[in-house]
């Protein structure tokens, strides 16, 4: 089950587990939740998984209007190399040997009934 909440958190459910991610302040996704199923998030479940008490001094702030947002304590959901997110990136991209700093966005989404199978896969 997928259930979209405020256009800002994709909740992603079966009958285990629960896959929570965030659209952040600066478009990128952010890693809220994966462990068991949370049946219905309130909007104390929303205020705690977008928290921003972010004690990040002297790293990048990405946003004049929220100046606790910070990449550096944020798990992101598709981390690249440059932007602040010490841990490792999930891609480096070099021109020859010069590291190229990609700054993925996300643009949108929509969720369509049913499944679609290519031939050939089960």
């Amino acid at each position: 089950m997928i259930n979209i909440v405020d256009e800002v958190l994709f909740h992603l459910s079966n009958n285990k587990i629960s896959y929570i991610i965030q659209l952040l302040d600066n478009k990128q996704l952010g890693h809220m939740y994966y462990g068991n199923k949370i049946d219905i998030i309130t909007k104390e479940d929303l205020a705690y998984y977008t928290r921003d008490d972010n004690k990040a001094a002297g790293t990048v702030k990405y946003s004049k209007d929220n100046r606790n947002f910070s990449l550096s304590c944020i798990p992101q959901e598709y981390p690249v190399f440059g932007t602040s997110d010490y841990k490792d990136g999930a891609l480096s991209l070099y021109y020859q040997t010069t590291p190229l700093y990609l700054d993925l966005k996300y643009k949108s989404c929509s969720v369509v009934k049913g499944k679609n199978r290519k031939k050939g896969y089960q």
